[in-house]
This record gives C-alpha cells, sequence and structure tokens, in this order.
C-alpha cells in the first residue's frame, strides 16, 4: 500500500503497525539524530503518528544514550548557608598527588575566607585528621565541616574525632565536587602558585606557606575584607613587607585597644555577612539563567555519565530508587535487583525515556535485553 508525499509526490510505503519498529532500525542504522532519522523515514514510510514514534524510537536508542554527547542544563543552584562569624562552618579538600611534592590539604574558613594550607606526605584518614585537629586547636572548633567523600573524610577515625567534638559533618555529591565550590575554585590557583615557585627552587612547604600568606592578606571580593581582618580582627603584613610599612593604628592602652577592636569587628562582620549575602544572590541568579529544574522521578530510567577516558559517554541503564534531597538521586542498576545501590547529583544523568511497546523488536538477542524497559513510557511525554 502506498500514499503520496504532501509536497514531493513521491510514493510513501504504507507501513503497517507490526513492522514500523523494522522500519525505524532500518532507517536508524548509522545513529543519525532525530532531524536527520525523521527525513530518512518520512521519505520513504508513512503511518499515522510516524513523527512521534520516530522521535521516540531516536530518544530510546541505547547506542545512541551511551555514546553521544549531552550537554543539559544544570540543576538549579542550591544554597550553602551564609555563617555569621568566622570559625563557624569550614570546608576541607585535598589536591595532588603534585608532581615530587606529596599533596595539599586546604582548609578554608566560609565567612572570613580565610585558608590554611597543610603540605601531606600521604593522605590516610590518621594524617588528615591530625592535621585538622591541628587547625581546630589554633582556630577554633566549627559548628560545621563540608568534605567530599573521600576515604579520608568518611573513615571511623575522621567520623569519629567530629562526633566527639560535636560537629557536624556535611558531604558533596559522589563525583560532582562543585558542590564544594568555594574550596574547589582554590585549587587552580594554589597549583600555579606552588609550580610557579618551586621552579624557582622553594620547596612545597614554603611555597604553601607564600600564597597562604599573600592570599590572606588581600581583599576578598566576596566580602570586601582581607580574610586576615575577619578571622584575627586585624591586618598583617604581608611575608615581603618591613616594619616600617605596617599601617597598623597604635594604642597606648589595652582597654582603648580591646573597645575599638571590637567596633571595627562588629561593623566588618555585618558588612561581610551583607555583602556575602548579595555576592550569593548575584551568583544564584546567573547559573539560575541556564539552570532548569530536572523532572526525574522515583522508577525512572537514566543513564550514569561515566568516568575516567575510553569508554562509553554513559553506562546503565539504572533505575531510581529514591531522592534524595533536590539534587541527588539513589539509583540501582535496572536489571539487577540485588546490586549495590548509590546516590549521585543529578547533573551526572542521563534520562532515557521509555520505547513504546510496538517499536521493541521482539526477536531482540538476550544481551540486548537492556532496550526493553518501555513499562514506564506513558509517565513522561517525548
Amino acid at each position: 500500500m502506498f500514499k503520496s508525499h504532501r509536497k514531493s509526490q513521491a510514493e510513501l510505503i504504507v507501513v503497517p503497525k507490526s513492522l514500523q519498529h523494522k522500519a525505524l532500525d532500518i532507517c536508524h542504522i548509522s545513529h543519525t539524530g532525530l532531524d536527520k532519522t525523521y527525513q530518512i523515514v518520512s521519505n520513504r514510510y508513512y503511518w499515522k503518528g510516524v513523527y512521534i514514534d520516530t522521535k521516540n524510537f531516536v530518544l530510546s536508542c541505547e547506542q545512541c544514550i551511551k555514546n553521544k554527547s549531552f550537554t543539559p542544563k544544570h540543576a538549579p543552584p542550591q544554597s550553602n548557608r551564609i555563617p555569621t562569624r568566622p570559625g563557624d562552618y569550614i570546608s576541607v579538600d585535598i589536591k595532588g598527588p603534585l608532581p615530587n611534592s606529596g599533596y595539599v590539604l586546604t582548609v578554608l574558613d566560609h565567612f572570613s575566607k580565610h585558608i590554611v594550607l597543610y603540605s601531606l606526605k600521604n593522605i590516610t584518614a590518621e594524617t588528615v585528621s591530625k592535621h585538622i585537629l591541628n587547625y581546630i586547636s589554633i582556630h577554633g572548633r566549627p559548628s560545621q565541616i563540608l568534605s567530599d567523600r573521600g576515604l579520608q573524610f568518611t573513615s571511623e577515625v575522621f567520623s569519629l574525632i567530629n562526633k566527639t567534638l560535636g560537629i557536624k559533618l556535611s558531604h558533596t555529591s559522589p563525583f560532582h565536587p562543585q558542590t564544594n565550590g568555594q574550596t574547589e575554585r582554590l585549587n587552580p590557583a594554589i597549583e600555579s602558585s606552588i609550580l610557579t615557585l618551586q621552579e624557582r627552587g622553594v620547596n612545597l612547604q614554603n611555597a604553601l606557606l607564600i600564597h597562604q600568606n599573600i592570599y590572606n592578606g588581600l581583599i576578598h571580593p566576596s566580602t570586601g575584607y582581607t580574610p586576615n581582618l575577619l578571622h584575627f580582627g586585624r591586618n598583617l603584613p604581608l611575608i615581603f613587607d618591613t616594619f616600617d610599612n605596617n599601617s597598623e593604628p597604635i594604642f597606648l592602652d589595652k582597654a582603648h585597644y580591646v573597645q575599638d577592636l571590637l567596633q571595627q569587628l562588629n561593623t566588618a562582620y555585618e558588612l561581610a555577612y551583607s555583602t556575602l549575602t548579595r555576592k550569593q544572590v548575584e551568583q544564584n541568579n546567573r547559573l539560575a539563567k541556564n539552570s532548569r529544574p530536572r523532572a526525574l522521578h522515583v522508577g525512572d530510567i537514566v543513564y550514569l555519565k561515566s568516568k575516567g577516558a575510553f569508554k562509553t559517554r554513559f553506562e546503565g541503564p539504572y533505575t531510581i530508587i529514591a531522592k534524595r534531597g533536590e539534587v541527588n538521586y539513589t539509583i540501582q542498576a535496572l536489571d539487577n535487583k540485588s546490586a549495590r545501590s548509590f546516590t549521585v547529583h543529578v547533573d551526572r544523568l542521563r534520562y532515557a525515556p521509555g520505547r513504546k511497546s510496538h517499536l521493541i523488536s521482539h526477536d531482540t538477542a538476550p544481551n540486548e535485553s537492556k532496550t526493553r524497559y518501555f513499562l514506564r513510557s506513558s509517565t513522561h511525554q517525548i
């Protein structure tokens, strides 16, 4: 049976429902995108709803999902808690291994933006915990620590220390370090500074001290003050300053000094908090322009963005078994209900629309059984 093409008047084959999956399979053999695949189909075949079926077939193609690039808009930004004083909320991160230098542990105060950099020979839980305890002994106990899910920060040793001290632990989403964006953004500058100084013969420990001193002594754009001023109540000399360049006021008595210091700090804290709040709103508005809510639900079929080279871009399929907060989902292998489940950030997930039942090839080989995930196809509009 034939039907004339409405534009070219060419004879189109009218395909019965039982053979539509074969027609689409032939036309999609080179795994072209929707527009090109539909161009091939529409120039040769016809049936009612041919475009909708072609779109469903292409968007649910497992090979395309796994191997083609996918750049979705990111999930809406999640606002971090803005602390109201120094020492309240810190984040920690490990950089390395650096060439012939070991590792760097960064501790960032989220209010003052003050950083402390530690040189580590190894990153065992005991070593990392020892340095964080050293930080706490000098700078005070924070109420919250943010870290990634590295073994050092999820170990029993680290958890016990924080539980004993009454510190709340927060972890970033797996393979999504952007959640700890403030500390992550420090890494490129730290690495660049270290490598540059080492080229001049400066060892790692001294390179870290130089970078730390200068970073903490310069005005931070998020607060309008230097990290040193907000953290210690005064500006400290930079490493290359001389005593003659000290511009700090001289107080003749301690009482006058304390009174003046408290007044200045109260003013600085209020202005810094106001600036931090405004900057976060501005940043969230910028990010929101390129983001949209993700309409993923428990039971949806998704693919997970792969890590490492020489792999398919996405692996799976998985099914969503729980939603954790606004941007994290717990997933499990679709064909193995006994497989370990794990939680990932939504930006690593690619939704796979279910293929309509009449477009499934019923002579599919056993090793291609993963394509039979059309049971949820009525949940989302294709």
